[in-house]
C-alpha cells in the first residue's frame, strides 16, 4: 500500500458522486461527478466561492461525526491521509474541534489532532456540539459524516434525515461561510442495517439537492457507493486502506478550494 492507498485495485477506486454549491464559478469541475446530479451555477455572480483564506493561510477543516472521524481502528482515521495528501499537493490546512487523537507527525511534520469526532454518538448527540465546543474557531469547511449510531438504534431513515436537517441549520447559522461537505455513509455488512443506511443516503441526496438550491454552501459526497465491504475491520469500521479511500474522496470534494 502506498502512502496514500493509491494502489488499490480498480474495483476498490472511489466512486465519487458530488453536488457542487450554487455559485461555484471558474474552479475545477471535480472527478467522477455525477452531471445529473450538480445543478448549474447561479447567474449573475462575479465571484467564485472562496470558503478558505487567503494564500498562505491554513484552512480551517472541522471532521465531525462520530468514531469513523475519530478513527477507530486506525489512530487518526481518514484525516492522516487526507492531511498528507493536502500537503503533498503544496495546500495548507488544519484540523478544528475539541477532541484530539492521531499521530504527532505526518510526512514529517506536525500533524493537527483535532477534531469533533465522538464515538457512538448520533447525529442529535453530535449537534449538541455546535456551536459549543465544536465551533471554536469557526471552521472554513466542515466535513460531515453522522447517521451510523442512528442506523444502529433502528431509527426511521425519515427521522434521521430531519435530525441531520436541524444539524446543517445549527451549522449555517455559527458559520455561515463556512463549506459543508455531507458524506453519504458507509456501507455496512449486516444487511439489514445497511438496508436502512440505504434509505438515510437517499433521504440525504434528496434533502442536500433542495437546499443546494436555496443556495446553501453544501456540497454532497458518496462515501457508500463502490466503498468495499472487506476495507471494514468489524463490520462497521475501516481498516488503514478503508480510512485511506475515505480520505481520496474527501480530498476530491474540497481540492478545489483550497489555497
Amino acid at each position: 500500500m502506498s502512502l496514500f492507498g493509491l494502489e488499490c485495485l480498480a474495483s476498490t477506486a472511489p466512486v465519487l458522486r458530488v453536488l457542487l454549491p450554487l455559485g461555484l464559478v471558474g474552479l475545477a469541475t471535480v472527478g467522477w461527478a455525477d452531471e445529473r446530479l450538480r445543478p448549474p451555477p447561479r447567474a449573475g455572480l462575479s465571484e467564485p466561492y472562496r470558503p478558505c483564506p487567503k494564500p498562505g493561510e491554513a484552512c480551517r477543516v472541522l471532521p465531525l461525526g462520530d468514531s469513523l472521524t475519530w478513527g477507530i481502528g486506525y489512530d487518526g482515521g481518514y484525516r492522516v491521509a487526507l492531511f498528507e495528501r493536502a500537503r503533498a499537493d503544496s495546500k495548507r490546512i488544519t484540523f478544528t474541534g475539541s477532541q484530539q487523537n492521531g499521530p504527532v507527525l505526518a510526512l514529517g511534520e506536525p500533524f493537527p489532532r483535532n477534531h469533533e469526532g465522538r464515538s457512538g454518538w448520533t447525529i442529535a448527540q453530535i449537534a449538541s456540539t455546535i456551536p459549543t465546543p465544536a465551533m471554536n474557531p469557526l471552521p472554513n469547511i466542515v466535513l460531515l459524516h453522522a447517521g451510523t449510531n442512528d442506523v444502529y438504534a433502528h431509527a426511521p431513515a425519515a427521522v434521521m434525515a430531519d435530525e441531520l436537517e436541524t444539524l446543517l441549520d445549527k451549522l449555517e447559522r455559527a458559520a455561515p461561510e463556512a463549506l459543508i461537505v455531507v458524506a453519504e455513509i458507509l456501507p455496512l455488512t449486516d444487511p439489514a442495517l445497511r438496508a436502512v443506511a440505504d434509505r438515510y443516503n437517499q433521504q440525504i441526496v434528496r434533502r442536500i439537492a433542495r437546499r443546494q438550491a436555496r443556495g446553501e454552501h453544501l456540497i454532497l459526497v458518496d462515501q457508500s457507493n463502490g466503498f468495499p465491504t472487506e476495507l471494514l475491520s468489524d463490520g462497521v469500521h475501516p481498516t488503514r486502506a478503508g480510512y485511506e479511500r475515505m480520505a481520496n474522496v474527501w480530498y476530491s470534494a474540497i481540492a478545489p478550494y483550497l489555497r
